[in-house]
């Protein structure tokens, strides 16, 4: 193969920081190999009312009072997130003890019926809910319309980005059970929106018992999720506790209470499965994952998910303001190469920005949705466009280093001296921002409708948004326009027509997609991912023997 040398040459290179580059690897969508990737692209056209969620073959049907004891890689900073803080642990435990109008189907894209048994359509901006009149908190009190609606401004106000084009105002409660859900604007994917972890209803009453969103923080008020906290020892554990009045019937969780402790070290995480201390540890690299393959004291579980590593250039910034550099550097990238170097071939290649499981979003620009690599075209394109001795600036999460130093010695053997500067958050996001970069390298999950799906590539928010390719052409913005449509028919297309877009002018290059791993007592099975590559800790359950 091509890139068999590239593998090669890099091998070291990537072995220096490999400690780096496998942080991206954890959790931030039968047997040990599981593949969360979606199908189809969730409808634009909203449906009347929308299809049950499908019971998985091993669903879990007993009950015990046993205790799950989980590792997680932090300990989480809030139970609620009502007043708009939130992070990656914070929302596995959330998804745990809040219930949603609607719960993302990872194998679909879709939203499927949570609290809402469906909704009709009134016009493109409200949206009448019907809520299941059978459901209710763990207190056994009803979970009302006038709930939903209290929730939703709470969310809008805080800012959350899912709730931003929510109307409070408009938004209103017709009886218990019926409620009408207003928007600002028309919200492409607004149900899907309302799948995240950090759009739980919760009582009213309850959350102004505890003193309101601010106490809720560390005080979780009723809520009507599969598990309710029962307690909160801070630097040591979260105690979770079956929720007995839980409405469901296609539910039954197997352990009556969830231990969820953490450790910011993998290796402690992983040794804690090993020693029996732990039945489940996330966020662990590839290599950690690999290590377990035929260790009898814990299994490797892997999901090759729909999230997307993407190379952007900086198309309104010299050197990159040149259409034909960017082709260029396009042909010497091995995308092939750095998935197997990165994701130690357990990921996939792909085309970048929109991925396959968008459905019929996506489409083919590159055959078999790979670009060329072609690196004897691209030294001679370099030769020919006169860029000699060329000196670009790279800026990179700590996180995304690994792929940045091999490209940063692809770039060397043909010239392009890539100085890279490695960022923690706080540095990155206004950089990145104000497109202080030549090269950049990001992460998107667009397979599914969301309202922000374009805004990396909209000129309108090139500046607004953190990275992407800082695109300016004016034409982009009749593209994304139509892609954003309320027609189905011409949503689709505009996504077709973005895609022809970003490769026809060479804005960025597809890498490869993210990997996200764990370790699971042997004897356990049912570990899931949730939206955005979180781990779903409710349904796990021992293998039926």
């Amino acid at each position: 193969m091509k890139h068999s040398k590239f593998i090669k040459a890099m091998a070291l290179v990537l072995s220096m920081i490999m400690i780096i580059s496998l942080a991206a690897c954890g959790g931030n969508s039968g047997g040990g190999t599981a593949t969360t990737a979606a199908t189809a692209g969730n409808e634009t056209a909203a449906p009347a009312d929308i299809t049950n969620v499908t019971e998985p073959a091993n669903a879990n049907t007993d009950k015990s009072d046993e205790t799950l004891t989980v590792m997680l890689g932090a300990e989480p900073t809030t139970l609620t997130g009502l007043t708009g803080i939130n992070d990656q642990k914070a929302c596995v435990v959330m998804y745990a003890t809040t219930a949603r109008l609607f719960e993302f189907d990872p194998d679909t894209s879709k939203a499927v019926p949570s609290l809402a048994t469906g909704y009709d359509v009134i016009d493109e901006t409200h949206y009448r809910i019907h809520l299941r009149e059978d459901a209710v908190y763990t207190d056994g009190t009803p979970i009302t319309a006038q709930d939903v609606v209290y929730c939703c401004g709470i969310y809008h106000e805080a800012g959350l980005d899912w709730a931003m084009f929510l109307n409070p105002e408009e938004t209103i409660a017709e009886d218990d059970h019926t409620l009408v859900l207003a928007f600002s604007q028309y919200t492409p994917g607004w149900e899907v929106g309302l799948c995240e972890q950090t759009a739980g209803i919760y009582s009213q009453a309850a959350i102004e018992a505890v003193g309101g969103p601010q106490a809720s923080e560390r005080t979780q008020p009723v809520s009507g999720g599969r598990y309710n906290v029962a307690d909160w020892v801070a630097g040591e554990y979260i105690m979770l506790e079956r929720n007995e009045n839980y409405w469901d019937p296609d539910y039954t969780g197997y352990y009556k209470n969830i231990k969820v402790m953490w450790a910011s070290d993998a290796a402690s995480r992983t040794l804690a499965v090993k020693s029996g201390d732990a039945d489940v540890a996330e966020s662990l690299s590839v290599s950690e994952c690999l290590t377990l393959e035929n260790d009898s004291t814990a299994t490797p579980v892997i999901f090759s998910t729909s999230t997307v590593f993407v190379l952007y250039f900086n198309c309104d910034k010299e050197p990159f303001n040149d259409p034909k550099l960017r082709e260029a550097v396009t042909y010497l990238i091995d995308s092939a190469g750095l998935n197997q170097l990165v994701n130690m071939g357990k990921g996939e290649v792909i085309q970048g920005y929109i991925p396959r499981q968008a459905g019929e979003y996506y489409k083919d620009y590159y055959e078999n949705g790979v670009h060329p690599y072609d690196p004897e075209k691209g030294k001679q394109m370099l030769a020919d466009l006169g860029y000699n001795d060329l000196t670009i600036e790279c800026i990179v999460l700590q996180a995304n280093m690994a792929p940045a130093t091999v490209i940063q010695e692809t770039l060397r053997n043909v010239g392009i001296t890539m100085n890279i500067t490695p960022m923690e958050p706080a540095n990155y996001v206004p950089a990145a921002r104000k497109g202080e970069y030549n090269l950049t390298i990001g992460n998107v999950n667009n397979a599914f409708v969301a309202h922000d799906n374009f805004r990396l590539v909209d000129p309108r928010d090139a500046y607004d948004i953190i990275g992407g390719p800082k695109i300016t052409d004016e034409a982009m913005i009749e593209i994304v326009n139509r892609a954003k449509s309320s027609d189905h028919d011409t949503a689709v297309q505009g996504w077709h027509d973005v895609i022809d877009y970003l490769f026809d002018n060479w804005c960025l290059v597809g890498l490869y997609n993210k990997v996200v791993c764990a370790a699971t007592n042997p004897d356990i099975e049912g570990l899931k991912l949730l939206k955005r590559d979180y781990v779903n800790i409710t349904e796990l359950h021992p293998i039926a023997k």
